[in-house]
């Protein structure tokens, strides 16, 4: 498993993804509490748990591809390109998913004033 990783951290992992998400718990918690207008919250928690709902998928892709990655690493039978297929096939589901992460964080963003937005992602630090 450790070579999977390994393999997954050098080309592009989804661990860049985590500035994009880092900060979520944090603020849902402030958008519970802060946010006083009911639809604006339930609509901004709504953004915020797909936001997570992508980067469980992210972290479920990467564990799924580490996995069969660690695989092709301990059989003397693999080749070069069958990493490639396998890591090319990784690359495009986790593009599609930052992609989707990024268009929510820009969803969020328009929700809420630029205040809101500053205090909910100083909810982490």
């Amino acid at each position: 498993m450790l070579i999977g990783l390994l393999i997954l951290a050098l080309t592009g992992g989804s661990a860049g993804t985590l500035a994009l998400t880092e900060w979520l718990d944090g603020g849902a918690q402030y958008a519970k509490q802060e946010i006083a207008d009911p639809v604006l919250r339930r609509d901004v928690l709504a953004t915020i748990e797909r936001m997570k709902d992508r980067r469980k998928d992210l972290h479920e892709m990467e564990e799924k591809a580490a996995k069969s990655i660690d695989k092709l690493a301990g059989s003397r039978q693999s080749r070069a390109a069958d990493f490639q297929s396998a890591l090319t096939g990784y690359r495009a589901e986790t593009d599609a998913l930052q992609e989707q992460l990024l268009d929510l964080r820009f969803q969020l963003k328009a929700q809420v004033t630029r205040e809101q937005w500053a205090a909910a992602h100083g909810q982490f630090k």
